[in-house]
């Protein structure tokens, strides 16, 4: 699971690359994930979560104000 307790596509993200880099790390060594985000920001990386699809699930949270 990648961040159960934080938004793992922080505004920081875009600077500092570290979740698009784990999930590199994650599907090099053919471990299935799990990501929960309410973030846009995973849009930028939906390429990388298809190339291991049958072992990612992805849960996006939008929030209605």
């Amino acid at each position: 699971m990648v961040s159960s307790a934080t938004d793992a596509y922080q505004p920081a993200e875009l600077k500092y690359g570290l979740t698009q880099k784990c999930i590199e790390v994650l599907q090099k060594h053919n471990v299935p994930y799990y990501v929960f985000t309410k973030s846009t920001l995973i849009e930028r990386d939906l390429k990388l979560h298809q190339k291991y699809k049958d072992d990612c699930i992805f849960t996006l949270i939008t929030k209605l104000f």
